[in-house]
């Protein structure tokens, strides 16, 4: 079914139920006025959630693979969102979104994140969490710290030693796991970047 959008000239092909399945994963723009491609990935993200699979999507006979959609998204244009796809905008996201381009975007990382209830299962079953990133111990290494104030530092969420030189030196005594030795340390390596202020 082709549906004409609000711009003058733009045509946006959306699947229907009678199609086969491959066909329905596949979306079509045609016209100059790219901010209609909000609409296409807003559909995107009706296809996804009802088959489960990224559509590819076609702009003007040029094909943009399900994987790239970060790349439509960047054809957007930067200006402000129209009163139309601001209200779609506001009932996707909790934030209230500026542009078509950071919007689109925004469309297109929860369109790549998107999972099945079936992959949640298989990634809860195998033990993977995508809510945390596993921390690596590679930044505070070479830098003066132990493996315990280091292993202290991963656990309270500290992923890199330049965050410690923004902290104050009274918060750094109160991360768990640091004894007066690590807190040395940390003090020492900041002594090489922070000068004492003079009070």
């Amino acid at each position: 079914m082709s549906a004409t959008s609000a711009y003058a000239g733009t045509t946006i092909a959306i699947p229907t139920a009678v199609r086969e399945e491959m066909s329905e994963t596949a979306l079509q723009f045609t016209g100059t006025d790219l901010r209609g491609l909000l609409d296409v990935l807003l559909e995107a993200l009706k296809v996804i959630r009802r088959t489960g699979r990224r559509p590819t999507i076609t702009i003007n006979g040029k094909l943009y693979a399900n994987h790239d959609l970060r790349k439509v998204a960047a054809l957007l244009p930067d200006e402000d969102l129209q009163p139309h796809h601001q209200a779609a905008a506001d009932v996707m996201f909790a934030k209230k979104q500026f542009g078509y381009r950071r919007t689109a975007y925004n469309i297109a990382e929860r369109i790549n994140s998107w999972r099945t209830e079936e992959q949640k299962q298989v990634a809860l079953k195998a033990g993977r969490t995508s809510a945390l990133p596993v921390l690596e111990p590679f930044p505070f290494r070479h830098r003066g710290f132990s493996e315990r104030t280091i292993r202290a530092l991963m656990d309270c969420s500290i992923d890199a030693p330049e965050r410690l030189l923004f902290m104050k030196p009274a918060d750094l005594k109160k991360i768990p796991g640091l004894g007066k030795a690590s807190v040395d340390e940390i003090m020492r390596y900041r002594a090489k970047f922070v000068r004492r202020r003079a009070d």
